[in-house]
């Protein structure tokens, strides 16, 4: 989009097209967006682009609560992901203080076996 100065002769032409354009009034759109929500169908569409980019706004808005949701998901799966790694050092600890009753490699192989599931999960991520 090109550039737009707020001024005085922005808003003349905003009312001059908008006076040209009565399909495009924001009564008008918002009475065309509750026709298609009631009716299931998308509503984007009767969301004009211009003169101002209304449509491009709501899009961006959209894409930005949808990374919110996305960013929010991931800071879950990390954490988790974390929470099984620190449980898994744990154990290792453990194995290691536990070493001397000669069962350090069944320990040990056991949270190796549990560690490899948590990674490949967090692979498939």
């Amino acid at each position: 989009y090109e550039k737009w100065e707020l001024d005085a002769d922005f808003f003349s032409a905003l009312s001059k097209w908008t006076l040209n354009h009565p399909e495009s009034t924001l009564d008008r759109v918002l009475e065309r967006v509750d026709q298609a929500i009631t009716g299931g169908t998308d509503f984007m569409e009767v969301i004009p682009n211009s003169p101002f980019p209304a449509r491009s706004l709501i899009q961006a808005v959209a894409q930005l609560i949808q990374l919110s949701a996305k960013i929010s998901r991931a800071q879950r799966e990390v954490r988790d992901f974390a929470l099984k790694i620190i449980n898994w050092v744990n154990r290792v600890k453990e194995s290691f203080t536990k070493a001397g009753n000669g069962q350090f490699t069944n320990i040990t192989r056991n949270n190796l076996a549990s560690m490899r599931y948590a990674v490949c999960l967090a692979d498939q991520m």
